[in-house]
């Protein structure tokens, strides 16, 4: 394995002395004895022909100087890296990207020290986070894979609606008259959940993996769905869809949502937080 002739010690005790020209200065900023410094620099004189004596004194060959050179652009080097902004690369649903998180993602991160990749997907979170390909996911419910990390935060509403056309074609009054008609599912929900809320009497009309398509097929009168209420306001206000009252034994399935991670990414850590501590605040109903 490569390894650098000088350990960063002695290029640094290099650096000084050509700056200082003095052992005595040069012992005052290392805090070391003036006999420690003068054996170090034998040392070095020993080890490379970087410094010789000359009439008694340490003075730096040409060798020497451009070694000193290279060692200032080096640190110029390494301090440019590190201020460097940070990059995090988030993933969240589109419909949350959409409607909360791009708004605030400058507030949370700052541009003048960040900078932030937002990525959306309707599918596979936990595989974008194994996969390296994002740092951090806004989501709902909780990982399967253990190497995932992920704190709750908050409750995601849900609501069951239908549109003003559908409700009149099919004399819809409340949620038992749904279990005979068409279900538009959104593939990212608990079908499970949902079978067991309507007591294994479920019609699944249609299948998809995007929430504006759920939305727009309520809207176009294709069926009923099961949709974050967060997803709908402004459908519910214009009158576009319309919450169908629940029956006794319906009940809704209940999310969380939260913030996921990769358990190997400990350096995350702040971040994490100040995304949580964020999520918490948003109200998603």
């Amino acid at each position: 394995m490569n390894s650098f002739a000088l350990s960063t010690e002695d290029a640094l005790l290099l650096l000084e002395y050509e700056r200082c020209d003095s052992i005595a200065e040069v012992s005052e900023i290392f805090k070391r004895d003036p006999s420690v410094i003068s054996r170090n620099l034998k040392r070095l004189s020993e080890k490379l022909p970087v410094i010789e004596k000359a009439q008694g004194k340490w003075v730096l060959t040409e060798l020497g100087r451009k070694f000193n050179t290279w060692t200032l652009e080096a640190v110029s080097t390494q301090q440019s890296i590190l201020d460097q902004k940070i990059e995090i690369k988030i993933a969240s649903t589109r419909e949350f990207a959409h409607r909360y998180l791009i708004e605030a993602v400058t507030t949370l991160f700052p541009k003048d020290k960040y900078h932030i990749h937002l990525i959306t997907f309707d599918s596979d979170s936990e595989k974008l986070l194994l996969n390296g390909q994002v740092d951090m996911v806004f989501d709902c419910g909780k990982p399967y894979d253990p190497q995932i990390a992920f704190k709750r935060s908050t409750s995601e509403e849900m609501s069951i609606v239908i549109s003003k056309e559908f409700k009149s074609r099919h004399g819809v009054k409340s949620s038992k008259d749904l279990s005979e008609l068409d279900h538009i599912h959104y593939s990212r929900n608990n079908l499970a959940k949902i079978y067991q809320m309507t007591r294994d009497k479920l019609k699944i009309g249609l299948t998809v993996n995007d929430i504006a398509l759920v939305r727009q097929a309520c809207i176009n009168a294709q069926g009923w769905a099961m949709i974050p209420t967060y997803t709908i306001k402004k459908e519910l206000i214009t009158g576009e869809l319309i919450e169908v009252k629940l029956d006794r034994n319906w009940k809704l399935a209940s999310y969380k949502f939260g913030v996921w991670w990769n358990r190997d990414k400990s350096y995350l850590a702040p971040h994490i937080d100040k995304a949580v501590e964020w999520l918490a605040k948003q109200d998603l109903n």
